[in-house]
């Protein structure tokens, strides 16, 4: 297993905890986590980050109306698009910065 999945997965169990339970400063953590992530992707790889921090932007608010469950599954998909959006950051810069470099 390397670093990347190491982190990735880091970054979805705090988004999946978060999502459940009141986490101190669980925003910060998943910013870093989705900023490393971001860094690591592969280039063949940001176009699927770019859509799933669309899709996930998206789609995050619409379960709030499922009785029971529907604003655990809205924080967890918010949690996971504030993942995501940290991770396209990191995309764009990366990609800022090979340009200028290259």
């Amino acid at each position: 297993m390397n670093a990347q999945k190491i982190v990735y997965i880091l970054g979805l169990l705090v988004v999946l905890i978060a999502g459940l339970v009141t986490i101190p400063y669980a925003a910060v953590a998943i910013a870093i986590l989705g900023l490393i992530t971001g860094a690591m992707v592969e280039e063949a790889e940001r176009t699927w980050v770019l859509i799933v921090a669309i899709a996930l932007a998206t789609v995050a608010n619409t379960l709030d109306a499922i009785p029971g469950i529907g604003p655990y599954l809205t924080a967890i998909l918010t949690n996971l698009a504030a993942l995501a959006g940290a991770a396209v950051v990191a995309v764009i810069v990366r990609k800022i910065y090979e340009r200028i470099t290259s």
